[in-house]
């Protein structure tokens, strides 16, 4: 998408529109948010994502235009997030597991 939208508008302005495009994606996980904490999730999660993604952009844009840096980026930024989730409350994690046999 920002290749595309870099070749329509410019390079900045095409970073822009998908680090902004990025953010507002990701607020399609609202349905999976508590709702206890949706607010928030749109209030500080949504514009830290749009932050992530410009900075995912940018290794994306001063990386040649490969998608091998920002992928990496998303991918370890991913687990270490479930990762610490898993540390902090195994048994709710999606990393978690558990396997019960009966007798």
């Amino acid at each position: 998408m920002q290749s595309g939208l870099s070749r329509a508008y410019g390079e900045t302005a095409g970073w822009a529109w998908a680090s902004l495009t990025f953010g507002l994606v990701h607020a399609s996980n609202l349905p999976f948010v508590d709702r206890d904490k949706r607010l928030q999730y749109l209030y500080a999660g949504v514009p830290f994502i749009t932050v992530l993604g410009s900075y995912l952009g940018l290794a994306y844009r001063y990386g040649g235009y490969r998608l091998s840096k920002p992928v990496a980026v998303h991918f370890w930024y991913d687990f270490l997030i479930e990762a610490i989730a898993f540390v902090g409350d195994p048994k709710h994690s999606p990393l978690s597991a558990s396997i019960g046999l009966r007798f």
